[in-house]
């Protein structure tokens, strides 16, 4: 059902990719004005800060996010205190610690983090990361038990934990001191563990659970090293060297970029352009990253690389790579991830097209929530695939590989408005799933083949629930509606003050209306991306750049409209990196004639 209130910017409900344009909102001329006056921005920035609600106190540290304005005292989180006088133990009586983590990004930057940390204290540590296809999510018993074995009667679970009942029942049995340091969703009952660490558990009260799990370790090493020094134990660790690893796993866990995360990235950022880690200046290397890396480098060339290990069955190595001490090691590391990731791409495509095709032949036009599953599916790619089927049908999607046993393992991903954390746990309570958990955005799960049409109805019934339904399949909010003579460098430089983007904090949407390009050619290895001028009746122009299009609706109108038709473009104002100049990154248009 259409929204009545809702404006369509020029009139378009329906672009060449089925989109609606929503217009941005008339912004009060007041605030507008004090914001261009105090901080000297352009009528499209003021416009766009009020309409994020912004107000006049929050921008120099939304400008400007200092770890020191943002960072609250660690010990507000339960069972801080009780977790750094166990470690403080660990660390005087010599203990041998175990750590074991995640195979995703997040986990082996929060593993690689605690590591590196007590490391450099003199401690004995053992790592441990799952292998995804024959240990599975999280903590299993027999990994634990193999800890114990290597000397290690503490351990710390990172970005894992909450859910492994059975495995910490028994490890507790077995007299093993568990402390969890996780940041995902939690029932209202915990796992047995001496303590744990989590701003999502039910029952805490920081509202710091916007956290990634490597940011949750941070604040871990921030009370810990403050323990220390009233020991009068100096640990001589720079924390700030950390914070390349807490960026880069608060950009690929796609955590809120809000508060302390604006700042951890923004900072991480920085310290990322120093190189002192270096297996992240190997894979810098490899992907010829020369400049001091954004958002856009972490999320879509280096994160993917990492993740390829855990994907493919090489679990540790992403671990290795982040904390290796030798250029060369770091060097070698870097070459297996990225080939594996280009194995990893080519598996992807395979198991996209099969999914794609699935849908093809089943209407789906009264589903709200996609769930598919299929035997041949690699389960390593199955997250990557439900994203990409959520971004081309703009529906919660669930992708799920089904071994010999009959047991699925499934991946999924969300749209803005329905926790599929929360969903995917009350499936568990309600005896749908063996086992699942995540957060708002992203979720996994482990269910029986018989149990999936189950599966399927519990959540679109949920969604129904939880969301009023739109005949609208996709809506692009539009923030700043400008000509081409306002797509200039200040305006590309006020943009990157709101940056980094992410989660809760997207990159402005820009449209420009009635343009003819000029100067269209394909570009990239197989001429997938177009490139072309656009131009309007002043004789303004700006260079476009529409990645992936060729072949698709979007594309074929901008080959249509490169023979003399006018459109209206929307897209993403960027600085070009070859020349310097502004750059609008097309994702939709539509025809005017």
């Amino acid at each position: 059902m259409n929204d009545h209130t809702t404006s369509f910017l020029f009139g378009v409900e329906q672009s060449v990719s089925g989109a609606s344009w929503i217009a941005p909102r008339k912004a009060k001329e007041n605030l507008k004005d004090l914001f261009k006056q105090e901080f000297d921005l352009t009528e499209a920035m003021s416009e766009l800060l009020v309409n994020r609600n912004f107000n006049i106190e929050e921008l120099s540290n939304f400008f400007d996010p200092k770890i020191k304005n943002l960072m609250p005292d660690p010990l507000v989180l339960k069972d801080m205190d009780k977790t750094i006088n166990r470690l403080l133990k660990a660390i005087l009586d010599k203990e041998t610690i175990g750590i074991f983590g995640d195979y995703d990004v997040d986990g082996a930057c929060s593993s690689a983090i605690i590591y590196s940390y007590l490391i450099k204290l003199g401690c004995k540590v053992e790592v441990h990361i799952p292998d995804r296809f024959t240990e599975g999510y999280g903590p299993n018993t027999q990994a634990l038990m193999k800890l114990k074995e290597q000397g290690c009667n503490l351990i710390i679970t990172v970005d894992c934990g909450i859910t492994a009942f059975g495995p910490l029942k028994k490890a507790n049995e077995e007299n093993i001191d568990i402390i969890i340091i996780d940041h995902h969703i939690t029932e209202p009952n915990l796992p047995e563990a001496y303590s744990i660490i989590n701003p999502n558990r039910f029952d805490e009260e920081s509202k710091l659970g916007y956290l990634s799990a490597a940011g949750v370790c941070f604040l871990t090493l921030v009370a810990l090293d403050r323990k220390l020094r009233e020991n009068n134990i100096k640990s001589n660790v720079d924390l700030k060297l950390y914070l390349d690893l807490v960026a880069l796993a608060t950009i690929c866990d796609v955590v809120p970029l809000r508060f302390l995360n604006r700042a951890f990235v923004s900072t991480g950022l920085k310290v990322m352009g120093w190189r002192q880690n270096h297996g992240l200046k190997a894979l810098f290397d490899l992907s010829n990253l020369r400049e001091i890396p954004n958002e856009q480098n972490l999320g879509y060339i280096i994160g993917p690389r990492i993740n390829a290990a855990g994907r493919l069955g090489n679990s540790s190595l992403g671990v290795e790579l982040l904390c290796c001490n030798s250029e060369v090691e770091a060097s070698v590391i870097a070459e297996k991830l990225n080939q594996l990731n280009e194995k990893r791409k080519d598996i992807q495509n395979s198991v996209l097209e099969s999914a794609i095709d699935k849908l093809n032949k089943e209407d789906i036009s009264n589903k709200n929530v996609i769930v598919l599953a299929d035997t041949e599916w690699h389960e390593g790619v199955i997250g990557i695939v439900a994203g990409r089927i959520k971004d081309r049908f703009h529906k919660p999607s669930i992708i799920i590989s089904i071994n010999k046993d009959g047991i699925g393992k499934g991946s999924s991903r969300s749209v803005s408005g329905f926790d599929i954390g929360s969903a995917i746990i009350a499936a568990q309570q309600n005896g749908i799933l063996l086992s699942g958990g995540g957060h708002a955005m992203a979720a996994g799960l482990t269910v029986e083949q018989q149990k999936l049409e189950e599966l399927d109805n519990f959540l679109n019934e949920r969604f129904i629930k939880s969301i009023k339904p739109s005949v609208r399949l996709k809506d692009y909010k539009i923030e700043a509606d400008i000509n081409l003579r306002a797509a200039n460098k200040k305006l590309v430089e006020e943009f990157r003050k709101i940056a980094p983007f992410g989660s809760e904090n997207s990159e402005p949407i820009i449209a420009i209306s009635k343009i003819r390009i000029k100067n269209f050619r394909s570009v990239g290895k197989e001429g997938k991306h177009f490139s072309f001028i656009a131009s309007d009746e002043s004789g303004d122009t700006l260079n476009c750049i529409a990645f992936n299009v060729a072949g698709s609706p979007l594309g074929d109108a901008i080959k249509i409209a490169s023979n003399g038709p006018l459109l209206h473009l929307i897209g993403y104002l960027r600085e070009n990196s070859f020349n310097s100049q502004p750059q609008l990154t097309v994702i939709d248009c539509y025809l005017i004639n």
